[in-house]
C-alpha cells in the first residue's frame, strides 16, 4: 500500500456556492447547468488569474486556495462583479448569485486535495454572506484591511455548526460601488429611514387625496444638523440627535422616514444702514433658528418669512426653501413640500435637498421619482449614506431587490452604526430568499438599538421566537 502524501500549509481559502440553486434547478434543470458551467468557467479563469487554484468542486460549490490573501479578496471581488454583470441579463427569478466566504488557516494538502480547519471555516462563513456578497473571517481582515480599496463591515462573531469557537466575521463590498463622482456641499442633510412603525395620523390626513398609506422610520442626523421624523404637528421630536417615532399597529414591512437637516445657520446678507442691522439683520438669526426649531406651526412662519427675505443670498435662500419643504412635509402638506423643495434645487442643488424630496416622492408612493431623487443625491455626495439606504429601501418598495442589495451593501458600509441600515438590508436579504443573512442583519440591527420594532418582529417570523 502507497502513503499518503500529507503536508501542512497556511494558504487563503475560497468557498463558494450558489443561493437557492435546488429552486433553480427545480425550475429549469437544463438552463441551470448551462448556467452553472459557464458560471464556473468563471469563477476558474479569474481564480487562475489571480495565482490561486481550484481544488475542489460539487455541484454548485467551488473550493480554491490562494498562496496570498490579498490576490484571494482580489479575485473574490472580481468574480461577484462580472457574475453581477451576467445576472443583469436574467429576471430576479433566474438570476444566479453565489456567496463567497473567505478566511486564512492551517489546511492539510492530501494528493491536492487541501482538508482542515481553514477550509471548514471558510464554508462556514461563505453561509453567512449574501448572495452575491462576500464575507471573511478576522484572520483574513487583519490581512487585507489595509491593502485593498474595498469597504468592511464588522458583523461580529457567530457561533457555527461543528466549529468549537465562535468566528468574528467581515462583509467586504467594493469601494467602487459607492464612488460616483462630485464632492459634498458643506451644508448637506441626511434623509434615512428608521425603524417605527406606520405614519398613522399622515395616512389618516392624506388618504382622501394620496389613497395610499403612509409609513415613517426614525432618523439620526449628522452633527451638527438637527432631524425629526415627517409626522402630524402635533407630534414632537426627542431633543437632536434623538427623533421621534410614531406608532401604528400595522408592522408587516418596515416603514419609512423624510427628514431633512440642513447645516448651522448661515450668516446675514449683508447690510447697507445701521437701521437695518439693529431690526432686520437682528431678526434674520432668530428666524433661522426659529425655522429648524421643534414647533412646526413657529417653523413654518419663520421659514416663510426667510423665503420672503429678499436680501437673502441664492445659496441660503436655497436653504430657507429647503427648511420650509420640510416643516410643510412634517405638517402633512406633502404637495406643497414637494414645490418648496423643488425651488430650493432650481435655486441652488444640494444632495440634501435631492435625498428631503426624494422622501416626500417616496411618502407619495411615487417610487421612480425618489428613486430618480435619491440617485441625484448620491451622485452630488458620493458618502451619503442615508440617501444610498433610502433608494436601497425604494427599490426594495418597488420589487427590484437585486438593485436595492447593492445599494444596502454600500450603505452598511459607509453608516455601519446605524441600526436601520441593517434593518433595511435585513428586509432585502429576506425578500430575496437569504434567511441567514437576514438573520444576521437584524440580530447586528438590535445589538445597536435593542428598542426596534421592526428588527424583532422580523427576526420573531424568521425565527419563530
Amino acid at each position: 500500500m502507497g502513503c499518503l502524501n500529507l503536508k501542512r500549509k497556511i494558504a487563503a481559502i475560497l468557498a463558494a456556492d450558489i443561493a437557492g440553486y435546488s429552486r433553480l434547478m427545480a425550475e429549469d434543470e437544463e438552463e441551470t447547468l448551462r448556467r452553472l458551467t459557464d458560471y464556473q468557467r468563471v469563477f476558474k479563469d479569474v481564480i487562475t488569474d489571480a495565482g490561486g487554484r481550484v481544488f475542489k468542486t460539487a455541484g454548485d460549490s467551488v473550493l480554491a486556495e490562494f498562496p496570498s490573501a490579498v490576490d484571494a479578496l482580489r479575485c473574490a471581488v472580481s468574480v461577484q462583479e462580472t457574475l453581477r454583470i451576467r445576472n443583469q441579463a436574467y429576471p430576479l427569478s433566474r438570476q444566479m448569485a453565489y456567496r463567497i466566504g473567505l478566511t486564512i488557516g492551517d489546511v492539510v494538502d492530501q494528493d491536492g486535495d487541501l482538508l482542515g480547519d481553514g477550509v471548514n471555516i471558510a464554508a462556514r462563513i461563505e453561509a453567512l454572506a449574501a448572495p452575491g456578497g462576500i464575507c471573511i473571517s478576522k484572520a483574513m481582515h487583519d490581512a487585507v484591511s489595509s491593502k485593498l480599496s474595498v469597504t468592511y463591515v464588522d458583523m461580529g462573531s457567530h457561533s457555527v455548526k461543528n466549529i468549537p469557537t465562535p468566528i468574528h466575521v467581515f462583509s467586504v463590498s467594493p469601494e467602487g460601488r459607492a464612488s460616483l463622482g462630485g464632492a459634498p456641499h458643506a451644508a448637506q442633510s441626511a434623509t434615512r429611514f428608521a425603524p417605527s412603525t406606520a405614519l398613522a395620523g399622515l395616512a389618516v390626513a392624506l388618504v382622501s387625496a394620496l389613497a395610499v398609506t403612509m409609513l415613517t422610520r426614525k432618523v439620526d442626523p449628522p452633527k451638527p444638523s438637527k432631524t425629526e421624523i415627517a409626522a402630524p404637528a402635533t407630534t414632537t421630536a426627542d431633543a437632536p440627535p434623538s427623533v421621534a417615532t410614531l406608532e401604528n399597529p400595522s408592522t408587516d414591512t418596515p416603514p419609512v422616514a423624510a427628514p431633512s437637516t440642513p447645516s448651522s445657520p448661515p450668516p446675514p446678507a449683508a447690510s447697507t444702514s445701521s437701521e437695518d442691522v439693529t431690526g432686520e439683520e437682528r431678526r434674520r438669526p432668530m428666524r433661522w433658528n426659529v425655522c429648524r426649531g421643534d414647533d412646526t406651526p413657529a417653523a413654518l412662519q419663520a421659514c416663510r418669512e426667510l423665503v420672503a427675505d429678499t436680501a437673502l443670498p441664492r445659496e441660503n435662500m436655497a436653504e430657507a426653501q429647503q427648511l420650509l419643504g420640510y416643516a410643510q412635509r412634517k405638517s402633512g402638506d406633502i404637495d406643497t413640500a414637494l414645490t418648496s423643495l423643488t425651488a430650493s434645487i432650481d435655486g441652488f442643488p444640494t444632495s440634501a435637498a435631492y435625498n428631503d424630496r426624494g422622501t416626500a416622492h417616496l411618502l407619495k408612493g411615487d417610487m421612480a421619482s425618489a428613486t430618480a431623487d435619491y440617485t441625484a443625491a448620491i451622485k452630488l455626495d458620493a458618502k451619503n449614506g442615508e440617501a444610498w439606504n433610502n433608494r436601497a429601501w425604494a427599490n426594495y418598495k418597488s420589487g427590484a431587490h437585486s438593485k436595492a442589495l447593492d445599494d444596502a451593501n454600500v450603505a452598511v458600509g459607509l453608516i455601519a452604526d446605524k441600526a436601520y441600515a441593517w434593518d433595511t438590508r435585513g428586509h432585502i436579504h429576506e425578500a430575496l430568499g437569504s434567511r441567514k443573512a437576514a438573520e444576521v442583519d437584524f440580530l447586528k440591527a438590535l445589538s445597536l438599538d435593542p428598542d426596534l420594532a421592526t428588527s424583532k418582529s422580523a427576526l420573531k417570523r424568521l425565527t419563530g421566537r
